[in-house]
């Protein structure tokens, strides 16, 4: 007799799958074949970018910063480069002066940070 779908326990996923992954040990940022980072994306007010923000930056930006103080977030690298990608599309990314060219900043996270 067969169970009943959905009964059969948890899938086991990538992550799961990892050392350290349920049992609470701290995993080795190698064993992830790349070193994990956070990136801070902040708004450069130096860069008003009117043109951007008008044409879906406004929008796009309001997508990751709910939930943050909505001047700057923290993301893991692979969903910070995602978004960057989709925000460069966008017109105006490079309307800012040399020393603010992006209306977004992208800095690294330090470890001892706190966010």
């Amino acid at each position: 007799m067969s169970s009943p779908p959905g009964s059969e326990g948890p899938h086991p996923t990538p992550r799961s799958r990892l050392a350290g992954a349920h049992s609470g040990e701290p995993r080795d940022p190698d064993s992830l074949g790349y070193i994990a980072r956070v990136l801070r994306l902040s708004i450069d007010y130096e860069c008003p970018a009117p043109v951007w923000w008008d044409k879906g930056g406004q929008e796009l930006w309001d997508s990751i910063a709910e939930g943050f103080d909505g001047s700057s977030v923290v993301l893991d690298d692979s969903l910070a480069e995602s978004w960057l990608a989709q925000a460069r599309a966008l017109p105006g990314w490079d309307a800012g002066p040399d020393y603010a060219p992006h209306p977004i900043a992208v800095s690294p996270v330090n470890d001892d940070e706190d966010f």
